[in-house]
């Protein structure tokens, strides 16, 4: 099977208003919809968003940067069509900070960098302290993936985004203000531009395209989704150990889900979300229950033994602090994911584990669902549903 990329493939560009934004840099966070669809002719393995802007501090300085900076104005991207026999699916419902980690700890290589002026980083927190008459030209490029990336690239095809079975593929990118990247400082002067001065931020939107060859009409892919869910209420109160933390989705295959958990950033704007603080601490020995019997268990209570654990697995990088994972994909083989789909809502299924509740804790779950079951079409008209190559039909 031929197996090559297009890409990166231009697609939308568009401008983020700032003329609501006070001089304080402060304003409501606002979700901007991409003038135009994405390409449906091929087959898509993911994105790139590029953000480009400055960010100015006047003759007032800010206060101190946030955990994750300059990624919290990436406040979520959305990915949501209408498939042809599915109907409406959202694809891709996850915060920029958290869509950076996912990619992070699955592949080193393929890390969401961040230019600040001509420096480059992987670091959460890329940009310089702050200072008053401070210049910040930054450029972010964020993957956002369409395929488990636990995978080994060939099996990933097998969950490409086939986009000529969309009749409609939207794009829709949230962003925040300054609340969300420095603490307030009364008096501060903050301004968002363009990359270099002047103008309006600039979002780009790259594709990058499967080209399959002869194995193009030969595959017809499952549909992977990548969501997150709150936890702030269950962070709040309770607490204790082995106990259930956060209801999961049920009806789907699940890949992977990522855990991230810190305290609630003081003085955001309306809609804005940010983490004040990372910890490591807060949920310990996390697992995953069906009608409270362990279906994975991460062993110790540790933290630090289940991050290079992970990284081994997913032959990553360490999870940053706050984070870790609980995985299914063993081996960067489909056939381990966990058969939630045959699970209904008259099941428990759960995210369970020790954890301390205090006020202005917040966390969130990072889901990899798949949704079906991919199909191969041989030459002779043989179709062989998933990883297991099982016959369906001749």
């Amino acid at each position: 099977m031929s197996l090559r990329f297009i890409g990166p493939e231009f697609n939308d560009n568009f401008s983020v208003p700032v003329t609501g934004y006070a001089t304080t840099g402060l304003g409501a966070a606002q979700e901007i919809q991409t003038p135009h669809e994405l390409k449906k002719n091929l087959p898509l393995w993911g994105l790139l968003i590029t953000l480009r802007m400055r960010l100015a501090i006047g003759a007032t300085n800010v206060g101190a940067k946030t955990p994750e900076s300059i990624w919290n104005f990436i406040q979520r991207v959305r990915v949501e069509g209408k498939h042809r026999i599915l109907g409406t699916r959202t694809l891709v419902n996850v915060s920029g900070p958290l869509l950076r980690q996912y990619c992070l700890v699955h592949q080193a290589g393929f890390a969401p960098l961040a230019v600040i002026g001509t420096t480059q980083s992987a670091a959460a927190d890329p940009l310089p302290a702050p200072a008053i008459n401070q210049n910040n030209d930054i450029e972010l490029v964020l993957p956002v993936p369409f395929v488990p990336l636990a995978l080994f690239p060939r099996q990933q095809a097998l969950y490409a985004l086939n986009a000529p079975d969309w009749d409609v593929l939207n794009c829709w990118i949230s962003v925040g203000d300054a609340s969300v990247v420095y603490s307030f400082n009364a008096g501060q002067v903050v301004t968002f531009s363009n990359f270099g001065g002047g103008g309006s931020p600039q979002i780009n939107i790259y594709m990058l395209r499967y080209l399959l060859g002869g194995a193009r009409n030969l595959i017809r892919p499952a549909v992977r989704r990548l969501d997150m869910l709150p936890m702030d209420s269950q962070l709040q109160s309770g607490g204790g150990g082995d106990v259930p933390i956060r209801d999961l989705t049920v009806g789907y295959k699940a890949v992977h889900y990522l855990l991230k958990t810190g305290t609630l950033q003081a003085g955001l704007s309306a809609g804005a979300r940010a983490y004040g603080s990372l910890s490591d601490t807060i949920i310990t020995r996390p697992k995953i229950k069906v009608d409270n019997v362990i279906k994975r268990d991460s062993g110790p209570s540790d933290p630090y033994v289940l991050k290079s654990y992970y990284a081994f697995q997913l032959e990553g990088v360490h999870p940053d602090v706050g984070h870790n994972v609980i995985h299914f994909a063993e081996g960067h083989n489909a056939s381990t994911f966990f058969p939630a789909d045959g699970l209904t809502s008259k099941n428990t299924y759960q995210l369970a584990g020790d954890y301390t509740a205090a006020a202005n804790q917040i966390g969130d779950i990072l889901q990899e669902l798949i949704e079906g079951e991919p199909i191969v079409f041989t030459p002779d008209g043989v179709a062989r549903q998933g990883v297991t190559g099982q016959v369906v039909s001749a």
